[in-house]
C-alpha cells in the first residue's frame, strides 16, 4: 500500500460529491425516499469502505498528473522543516490526529457501553414501561431505561441496546412507533453504517465536507425510516 496525494484528492472529491448528492435528495428530490433505497445505501456503503482506507493498493491503477498536481506537491516535498519535508510533517500530523481521534471515539463507545450495561442488566422486568418496550423490541436487543434526559435511540453494533428515558409521558401508540423506528435502524444495519461514517470523520478530520456528510447522512437515515413507517402504518 502506498500513501500519496492521489488517494487524499480522490477521497476529498468523493466526500464533497457525496455530500452534495445527499443534500439534493434531502432538500430537492425527496421522491427518492418513496422508492426502494436499499441500492442507494449499498452504494454509499461501498464508498464509505473506500474512504476508510485513503491509500493506493498494489492493484490500484493511477492516472498521474504531470502539470496540475506537481505545482502543489513539489513545494511540499522540496521544502523542509528540520530533517523532514513539509509533506512528511503534514503526513505525521494527519496520522497522529487521526489515531488520537479514533482512540477517543472507541474510548467513548466503551464508556457509553459500560454505562448502559448497568441499566440493561439490572432492569426491572416488572416495570410497565420495560414490558411495553419488550413487547415491540425483540431479543437480542437490550433495553436500558435510564434516568437521564435523552431522546429514545438505539446504539451499539455488536450488542445493540435501546436507550429510553425513564420519566417520559407517551401513549402506547407513540412508544410503538418509536420502537418500530429504532428497530428499523437495527434491521437496516444503520448502526454499522453510522460506525463507518464516524470512523471516516476521524480519518478525514481535516476535510470540512466530512462533517457536513455526517450530518446529512444521519438525517438521510432518519427520514428513510420515517418514510418506511408512513408507508406501512399510514394512520
Amino acid at each position: 500500500m502506498e500513501i500519496s496525494f492521489g488517494p487524499f484528492l480522490t477521497c476529498f472529491f468523493a466526500i464533497m460529491f457525496l455530500t452534495i448528492y445527499l443534500y439534493i435528495i434531502l432538500y430537492r428530490a425527496r421522491n427518492v425516499f418513496a422508492k426502494n433505497t436499499k441500492w442507494l445505501f449499498l452504494g454509499i456503503l461501498l464508498i464509505f469502505i473506500r474512504l476508510s482506507v485513503p491509500v493506493n493498493f498494489p492493484f490500484t491503477y493511477s492516472v498521474y498528473s504531470e502539470k496540475f498536481l506537481p505545482r502543489f506537491t513539489n513545494p511540499l516535498c522540496d521544502n523542509k522543516i528540520g530533517n523532514l519535508s513539509i509533506y512528511d510533517c503534514l503526513l505525521i500530523l494527519w496520522i497522529s490526529v487521526a489515531v488520537i481521534k479514533v482512540l477517543i471515539f472507541f474510548y467513548r463507545k466503551i464508556r457509553l457501553g459500560n454505562y448502559l450495561k448497568n441499566f440493561t442488566q439490572n432492569s426491572d422486568h416488572t416495570d410497565p414501561l420495560y414490558q411495553m418496550l419488550r413487547k415491540y423490541i425483540p431479543a437480542p436487543i437490550g433495553i436500558a431505561i435510564i434516568p437521564s434526559r435523552t431522546s429514545p435511540a438505539i446504539t451499539g453494533t455488536l450488542f445493540p441496546v435501546l436507550v429510553f428515558p425513564k420519566n417520559i409521558s407517551l401513549s402506547e401508540e407513540e412508544i410503538q412507533l418509536i420502537c418500530l423506528h429504532e428497530l428499523k435502524h437495527y434491521k437496516n444495519h444503520d448502526l454499522w453504517m453510522k460506525l463507518f461514517i464516524e470512523l471516516i470523520v476521524c480519518i478525514h478530520w481535516w476535510n470540512p465536507f466530512v462533517y457536513l456528510l455526517q450530518k446529512e447522512y444521519f438525517l438521510t437515515l432518519e427520514i428513510d425510516n420515517d418514510n418506511y413507517l408512513k408507508k406501512h402504518i399510514p394512520d
